[in-house]
């Protein structure tokens, strides 16, 4: 059960921590600010994926089991993985405000900087999910 719980937490974290140090990166962050973006991501991941879990086992939503390649399908909807999704943004923005203060640039720099990272995030592990359902299916 445990190595379970790591496997499904942890192939999503990854995805989202490499994909947001190279937004960052991007965006100018270095050194502590890549920290910054490091420690916002190990707490707003685990938050979302408690949220879709949550909702999952409420019946509202899907998870993807990476150990036996199947979808746990359950009446997801896009809408409320946008939803999550515009949580989690506005929670990663005030965390790195906080984080950063003004040692990154303004506000709506990091506003940019926690859309554009959760965004990526979320099309680089759909599109992993989606080679992975094809590898199990080909």
């Amino acid at each position: 059960m445990i190595e379970w719980a790591v496997i499904q937490m942890g192939a999503p974290l990854l995805v989202t921590l490499v994909a947001a140090v190279i937004v960052a990166a991007f965006f100018g962050l270095k050194g502590a600010g890549l920290g910054a973006v490091v420690g916002v991501n190990l707490v707003t991941v685990p938050i979302m994926y408690a949220i879709v879990l949550t909702l999952y086992w409420l019946g509202i939503g899907y998870g993807y089991d990476v150990i036996s390649g199947r979808i746990l399908a359950a009446g997801w909807t896009w809408p409320v993985l946008g939803a999550i999704e515009v949580i989690i943004i506005i929670a990663g923005w005030r965390l790195l405000v906080w984080a950063l203060d003004k040692s990154a640039g303004s506000s709506r720099r990091l506003l940019a900087l926690a859309m554009v990272m959760n965004v990526g995030s979320a099309i680089v592990g759909t599109a992993a999910v989606w080679y992975m359902l094809t590898l199990r299916a080909g």
